[in-house]
């Protein structure tokens, strides 16, 4: 199990274990945190001969018992016989006096390399805590590396100079992992979701909850009963923390646990305004005051406080808090209504309650609203309450809880009355997860409701066709659209609206000139009228990104960024990705990275946007050179992609992989994938969406197969001149370069790098420059070579791409760096040369390289400085040395 879920941990103190990094370290973790069972998986790494020793509670009296074990494991090990050295004494003095003869003796002995942990040294007797603190100090055994675990380290231990390794709490991610692990298939992703947010961060809480849920409501066939009861070994676990508190600080955390967030108006009421115990809760870290309510800031506390109480004390409490609060909040009201007379009909006021609480950010307690309703309304589901609760839920990204939901709503309702709202909800958690589509199924809802709800209807249809948009499915798109401007009864601002960004899109594809500043704006306000700001901002930036108008689609998506504050986390989260998708596509990976952290950041559960995760992280993996990593979440990618259903998307999963195999010069597997993308692309006609032919007739060219190399080119011309590209016409004109043999592709590639004056498209570049060192080399010239990938090099770094592939850190814009600040030594001697009049010829002789190697270092001067020509390099360096 720690090998799921502390796996960086893991490889840390694996690195102990394998003689890597330090010989001795400690692993400090509160209890519950997964400390025993992440020694157990770094002893099952076996880089050396390793031995467990637990620490026992039981022996912590016994003089030297601990140390007993722990010399007993390194004479099994090494065939030593240390143990005899212990001499069972009490006092300092004996102490001192077996270290120093054990250090002594392990000094002398022939060992070879071996490992030791400890797990739980804390519990060992103090005089074998201050044995061994003194033997680790003085690195007594050489061939001994030793891993430890324990709760604190004092600053006056033993062991307080010893490094450490801090177990911090669990991210929601791995805890959501270890659910699935431990649980059965059949378990809700939704339920293992609120699981993680009652366990705070802490495995033993998190297995203890779990294994106090009864089956039926892990497999979300029964509601949950907030808080959710903490089990034994939980309740154990946090009684401690309560044991010192008075009895008024606990009757204060009896009344808080009793809802997610109480009144303080009511809270004063119940104990008293005088009362001081909630100074102490708030002191004591336990209790958050917001405004006018308070929380017990510790889940695990709440539930432990909550189902120690008895079912008489429970029913009193939420009775009295049920009066107090129905002057003040209906919603919180309802709440404790509902545990004392749950017949009541409390659910519009729990529900509205939930949708505002979401609204608001607070997710996990509209969930505790919701799960209330399920409990007390049996068969009477409010389906219009749960709609106005679904969208919120939906745009909050809370998908797995929406999935739950919709699927407990359908089996409710007959399957021929699922209305189109209900659809549209579905149709945007489908497409978030797993990126999938159910077309049929609209189009069967729209059937039914067309003449009865039209407008929902059309609503349906635009939806849809926005979502096929993401997809660069034009055709399915435009289908949509045209059955929903049919619709007689329904206003066509939606099917209008997705007609617009259909048509933009088109253009896009087709290569054609988009519409300036002013055209954009009218698509905009058609856009707007249907989607809101947002979503049109997001779908024109998406539209130019593709028309390769970086700049344009940068400045959209910022807009939609700086509003982050007032947008739901779904649209956040769709304007990164669209920001992702622009600066991997203008080649600035500084950027890239940049956005793909804040992503990371921005999923609150592992389960959404699974696909768009995993294909950034291929990407992200790409740009650091971790092969391994690239291919682990290209086959999640392809796991999530049903056969058949978005050959888009496989295309674009298959250039990953080919781009992989081709970076670890696996060319024939290489080319198996980029045959793969080319068959499931030849619809789209649009060569630089996916940006791969250049990359395909390079590896066949690799490989030796010329001629479907040049049958590639060829239709890729043919392409380029149906749909032409900036970046397709370079990428066309470096396939040529690399078709091309001996002196003859060497004269076009220098001819293509001389006339690439822009900075546009740096990394395809790169790309050129690699690929013509690699034709030097093959033809001999070694030094000219080296030069052309040094240059390749370069431009990799400084686009956000090292050497090796690592990302290095960006020093920002250089326009305020003089010329020479710019070049290295090598560029900085031509220039010098270059301002004494000297030719290229000449400067070749003086520098002892060759012409080319001179022109090769003149283009990337040319790059750097930003200037066309050898006469505007040496008028900026004229007009720079007359400034100084």
């Amino acid at each position: 199990m720690a090998l799921v879920i502390r796996t960086e941990e893991l490889e840390k103190l694996s690195s102990v274990i394998r003689g890597d990094s330090v010989e001795t370290i400690a692993v400090v973790g509160s209890e519950g945190s997964g400390k025993s069972a992440l020694m157990t998986a770094l002893a099952q790494v076996q880089a050396v001969p390793t031995k467990i020793v637990r620490g026992n509670s039981a022996e912590a009296s016994w003089p030297y018992s601990g140390l007993s074990s722990f010399l007993t494991a390194i004479d099994e090990l090494q065939g030593t016989n240390l143990l005899a050295a212990i001499q069972h004494n009490n006092s300092v003095e004996s102490a001192f006096t077996v270290a120093t003869t054990l250090s002594a003796d392990l000094r002398r002995a022939h060992l070879t390399p071996f490992a030791i942990i400890i797990d739980d040294v804390d519990l060992f007797d103090s005089q074998s805590q201050e044995v061994l603190g003194f033997l680790f100090r003085r690195n007594f055994a050489k061939q001994l590396r030793t891993v430890m675990t324990l709760s604190e380290v004092p600053v006056d231990g033993p062991f307080s100079t010893i490094p450490k390794l801090l177990l911090e709490d669990m991210n929601a991610t791995s805890l959501f992992e270890l659910g699935r692990s431990l649980s059965t298939p059949l378990a809700r992703d939704a339920v293992l979701e609120s699981i993680t947010a009652a366990s705070f961060g802490n495995p033993l809480a998190y297995k203890s909850i779990l294994r106090a849920m009864p089956e039926e409501a892990l497999n979300g066939d029964i509601p949950l009963q907030f808080p959710l009861r903490p089990g034994s070994k939980l309740a154990r676990t946090v009684a401690p923390l309560l044991s010192g508190l008075t009895g008024e600080v606990c009757w204060s955390l009896k009344i808080l646990s009793c809802a997610y967030r109480v009144s303080a108006e009511a809270y004063d009421q119940m104990t008293g305004v005088s009362s001081r115990a909630l100074d102490e809760l708030i002191a004591l870290g336990h209790v958050y005051r917001s405004g006018n309510e308070l929380e017990i800031i510790d889940p695990r506390v709440r539930t432990t406080v909550y189902w120690q109480m008895s079912d008489g004390e429970r029913r009193r409490l939420h009775e009295e808090l049920a009066d107090l609060t129905s002057s003040i909040n209906q919603g919180q009201a309802a709440w404790h209504r509902s545990f004392v007379n749950p017949s009541e009909g409390l659910t519009a006021d729990l529900l509205a309650e939930a949708a505002a609480l979401v609204h608001r950010g607070l997710n996990q307690p509209a969930i505790e609203l919701a799960e209330r309703v399920l409990t007390t309304s049996h068969l009477d589901l409010p389906l219009a309450g749960f709609i106005q609760l679904l969208e919120p839920l939906v745009f909050a990204c809370e998908f797995n809880v929406a999935r739950r939901y919709l699927q407990i709503i359908h089996g409710k309702i007959h399957p021929r009355t699922v209305s189109p709202d209900l659809l549209r909800l579905r149709v945007l958690v489908d497409f978030a997860q797993t990126n999938t589509i159910i077309d049929q199924r609209v189009s069967e809802v729209v059937d039914v409701y067309k003449d009865e709800q039209p407008q929902r209807c059309a609503h349906l249809l635009a939806v849809t066709g926005l979502c096929h948009l993401q997809r660069w499915e034009l055709d399915e798109a435009s289908q949509l659209a045209t059955r929903g401007m049919a619709l007689d009864a329904a206003d066509s601002s939606s099917a209008t609206a997705l007609c617009v960004a259909l048509a933009l899109f088109r253009q896009a594809f087709a290569g054609d000139e988009l519409p300036g500043r002013e055209g954009i704006r009218q698509q905009f306000d058609a856009i707007r009228l249907a989607f809101g700001t947002e979503v049109s901002l997001i779908l024109i930036a998406q539209a130019l990104s593709i028309a390769e108008r970086y700049a344009d689609a940068r400045n959209l998506l910022d807009n939609v960024i700086d509003r982050s504050a007032h947008l739901p986390n779904f649209w956040i989260i769709f304007a990164r990705h669209a920001q992702f998708m622009n600066e991997h596509r203008a080649g600035d990976y500084h950027q890239v990275s940049v956005i793909y952290d804040l992503l990371s950041a921005s999923y609150r559960h592992p389960s959404s946007f699974v696909l768009h995760r995993s294909l950034m992280t291929a990407v992200i993996a790409g740009i650091d050179g971790d092969s391994t990593a690239a291919i682990e979440a290209l086959r999640r990618a392809r796991r999530l992609v049903p056969f058949g259903s978005n050959s888009i998307v496989e295309g674009m999963i298959a250039v990953r992989y080919a781009r992989v195999e081709m970076h670890d010069g696996n060319f024939d597997a290489a080319n198996r994938n980029f045959s793969r993308a080319a068959h499931l692309m030849s619809d789209v006609g649009s060569p630089h969406l996916l940006r791969f032919h250049d990359d395909y007739i390079e590896s066949l060219v690799y490989s030796g197969d010329a001629s479907n190399a040049r049958t590639i080119y060829e239709e890729f011309v043919e392409a380029t001149r149906a749909a032409p590209s900036k970046w397709a016409v370079k990428a066309t004109a470096r396939s040529h370069a690399l078709l091309l043999k001996g002196d003859e592709s060497l004269e076009v590639f220098a001819a293509l790098l001389r006339s690439w004056t822009g900075l546009d498209h740096e990394y395809l570049r790169a790309r050129t420059f690699f690929s013509y060192s690699r034709r030097l080399k093959h033809l001999g010239y070694d030094l000219d070579s080296n030069e052309a990938r040094i240059v390749g090099q370069e431009i990799f770094r400084e686009i956000g791409i090292g050497t090796f592939g690592s990302v290095r850190s960006h020093d920002g814009p250089s326009h305020h760096k003089s010329v020479f600040d710019l070049l290295n030594d090598k560029e900085t001697s031509v220039v010098n040369l270059l301002t004494k009049g000297r030719k290229n010829q000449t400067i070749a002789r003086e520098l002892f390289i060759s012409v080319r190697t001179v022109e090769l270092r003149l283009t990337n001067i040319y790059r750097k400085v930003g200037v066309k020509s050898r006469f505007e390099l040496m008028k900026l360096v004229e007009e720079e040395s007359g400034k100084e």
